[in-house]
């Protein structure tokens, strides 16, 4: 004869005060009221184009950007958070990876590369 099973109650371990957001519970910053500080600017220079996005994440901001035509190319990407700006140069083959038409292995492969590359 088995063993009777457990019944698990779920706590509500965050409570809502008074209709606002509940006190403890991490959400991502800039979400709730629109911080504007706390976004990342990306700027991404290749083969004479400027182009430009902005994002709550990293990944946000990486997706923002729509590259038009071929991508295989050195690329300088320009992160800004707040006061902090880095430059980070892009070579062709990873450029090409994750902003030209590829799948979806091939792009998060890239992305993982890319967010390598920036100490934030």
């Amino acid at each position: 004869m088995p063993r009777p099973k457990k019944i698990k109650t779920i706590s509500n371990k965050f409570p809502p005060i008074d209709g606002k957001l509940p006190t403890g519970v991490p959400f991502r910053v800039g979400a709730v009221g629109g911080n504007r500080a706390s976004l990342y600017k990306l700027t991404l220079k290749s083969l004479g184009r400027v182009y430009k996005s902005e994002g709550a994440t990293l990944k946000e901001a990486l997706a923002g950007i729509k590259v038009m035509g071929n991508a295989k190319a050195v690329s300088v990407l320009i992160v800004e958070k707040g006061d902090r700006r880095i430059e980070k140069v892009i070579y062709p083959l990873m450029a090409h990876r994750y902003f030209s038409n590829g799948g979806p292995t091939m792009k998060t492969y890239a992305l993982n590369k890319i967010t390598e590359l920036i100490p934030f």
